[in-house]
């Protein structure tokens, strides 16, 4: 349980520091992205190919599949 308690203070404590600089962390930005190009259609390419799928996030995911206007699975 100590664990579990130190990681969350560590997560709290990161997620703090990032508020007072007004920062992003990773996903964010993958976030970020996915909602700032949802509305922009991509009509010069009929697919997407990924290599290296297993390394994507599920956020990463979502932004490929918000590009091309495409429901996110769930």
């Amino acid at each position: 349980m100590e664990t579990r308690q130190a990681a969350w203070d560590r997560y709290e404590a990161y997620s703090r520091g990032l508020l007072e600089r007004r920062a992003h962390g990773w996903e964010d930005i993958v976030l970020l992205a996915r909602d700032a190009i949802a509305s922009v259609p991509l009509e010069r390419y009929d697919a997407v190919i990924v290599d290296e799928a297993q390394g994507l996030s599920c956020a990463m995911v979502s932004l490929t599949e918000r590009r091309h206007n495409r429901r996110p699975r769930s």
